[in-house]
């Protein structure tokens, strides 16, 4: 714990899903690839469960558990670290327990997707939502907003690269993400219904956390969420998910997605993501009729300029420099 530069506070479990510990993971990868850092220099402190914890230790992070920030919020209790800087990636955070980390720690930087506080002592402030330089007014002293300085894992840059070249082929492989906090297995077996009534022979990933409460499918194969899911995402037609961060990932990687929403801010995101051309938006999921659906999903398994106009806008809204933009940003500040 000494050895650790900068703490990590984030958390990763079934109620908060883990879109944010993976973006914290990509960056702290990325930030070793820049030579910067090594894995000792991190501590990742959070509210963990199974999947989050195999993440951190694929990767050779230390990690502590502590109460989420939800309860840590209401108990204004800072984990104990020697670390100068902290990383926050919470929705639970509020303005009290903000202006204590930043009174705790030398150097503050935050990965928001709301810009509800105020971040005037905050060292850097990271919104990675499509058109956030120009939604949010951010105090902080320095900012990294949108697309230019959008964060994935190192082992995405290769698939991009590849796709760069794509044009599209017929569905063969179609990957179901259903996020790690997603536990409607009736929506589930809905959703695999219309794209096997859309596209019978193809075959089907699903990524879900509730396999064991899924009974096996023809031509359906059911999956924890895993570490690796570049290895599915290499060989994969359209992905149609249910996550926040995933969207994101598969559209970086110029793979035709199709996303609908679990909450009112992924669904705000989501359609912000599809003016700009890069999702076909599947609605929230609470409030999308059947039918509609239905007809979403059969147009983007079964409509080839569908499937190019969004590989191509993908081309365009992404750019493979995002990276190392927001470590410069990083290092800037530490």
């Amino acid at each position: 714990m000494s050895r650790a530069s900068i703490i990590v506070r984030v958390d990763g479990n079934a109620q908060c899903g883990f879109g944010h510990l993976s973006r914290c993971v990509n960056l702290c990868k990325n930030a070793i690839l820049a030579g910067e850092y090594n894995p000792k220099d991190f501590l990742f402190a959070g509210c963990y469960g199974d999947f989050a914890k195999s993440l951190l230790t694929t990767h050779k992070f230390k990690f502590i558990d502590t109460p989420d920030i939800e309860q840590e919020a209401r108990d204004c209790h800072i984990p104990s670290s020697k670390a100068k800087t902290v990383i926050l990636d919470s929705y639970f955070l509020t303005q009290d327990l903000l202006n204590t980390y930043s009174n705790t720690y030398n150097n503050t930087i935050i990965i928001d997707d709301t810009c509800e506080l105020n971040y005037q002592s905050i060292d850097l402030a990271i919104n990675l939502r499509v058109n956030a330089e120009s939604l949010f007014s951010y105090n902080a002293k320095n900012t990294a907003l949108g697309l230019d300085y959008f964060l994935t894992k190192p082992e995405l840059h290769g698939i991009r690269t590849k796709n760069l070249s794509r044009i599209d082929l017929p569905v063969n492989k179609v990957l179901l993400f259903m996020g790690g906090g997603f536990d409607d297995c009736g929506k589930t077996i809905q959703i695999i219904s219309h794209i096997q009534a859309s596209a019978p022979t193809a075959s089907v990933y699903c990524v879900t956390s509730q396999t064991k409460k899924l009974s096996p499918l023809e031509n359906v194969t059911f999956l924890q969420p895993r570490p690796d899911i570049e290895s599915l995402l290499d060989d994969c037609d359209v992905c149609i998910n249910g996550g926040g961060l995933i969207k994101y990932e598969v559209a970086y990687c110029c793979i035709p997605t199709a996303s609908f929403s679990t909450t009112k801010l992924q669904d705000e995101d989501s359609q912000l993501l599809s003016e700009a051309g890069v999702i076909m938006n599947l609605g929230l999921n609470e409030s999308t009729d059947d039918l509609y659906l239905a007809n979403k999903i059969d147009a983007i398994l079964n409509t080839s300029s569908i499937r190019q106009n969004l590989i191509d806008s993908c081309r365009q809204q992404f750019s493979s420099g995002s990276v190392a933009r927001i470590i410069k940003k990083i290092e800037s500040v530490v």
